[in-house]
């Protein structure tokens, strides 16, 4: 009996069930996949992946979708932007042709010191719910991860962090 115990906590911790849940990190062409609603491996100048990825390769993974298809993932998308009001009304995803999805910003500065209550008001005024698929981004990538997990805290399980900044969405291009 110990033995059978003993096996199958073997193959439980081996499946990679043993890491801790919480948001996904998804890299650009994933997130440029929600932006232009098609969920396709992008291609990618090596000019694109030196400016945007910092020399890396970009993933080869379609974009997650929580076990649903990405016809339906598509739906339940919203682009998350904790940067300062100042820089979002400047700039924001909204702006760029590609985007086919509601795009929000609620400052980091505001959503950080909010208790979950009141935190999880401001973000349904945005139009974003517990089933919503919430891709978060900031200017320079150091605060959404932060905000990503604040967010999955909160009760909000499909949650997306874009480590990446703003700079690197201009390396969205299929061109050499």
């Amino acid at each position: 009996m110990k033995l059978k115990l003993l096996m199958l906590l073997t193959v439980v911790l081996s499946c990679g069930c043993q890491t801790r849940p919480g948001p996904i990190q998804i890299d650009l062409p994933q997130l440029k996949s929600y932006l232009s609603q098609k969920n396709e491996v992008a291609q990618w100048s090596t000019k694109a992946r030196m400016s945007s990825l910092g020399g890396r390769a970009p993933s080869q993974q379609l974009a997650p979708t929580f076990g649903m298809p990405f016809s339906q993932a598509k739906l339940k998308a919203h682009v998350l932007d904790v940067r300062r009001e100042a820089d979002f009304v400047q700039f924001n995803m909204s702006m760029d042709p590609i985007t086919k999805m509601p795009v929000s910003n609620i400052p980091a500065s505001t959503l950080k010191p909010l208790s979950a209550e009141e935190a999880i008001k401001v973000i349904a005024a945005k139009g974003m719910t517990p089933e919503s698929i919430i891709i978060v981004v900031c200017s320079q990538g150091g605060g959404a991860p932060d905000i990503a997990r604040q967010i999955f805290t909160w009760g909000y399980t499909r949650v997306l962090n874009y480590p990446g900044d703003y700079s690197g969405m201009a390396g969205c291009q299929n061109e050499e």
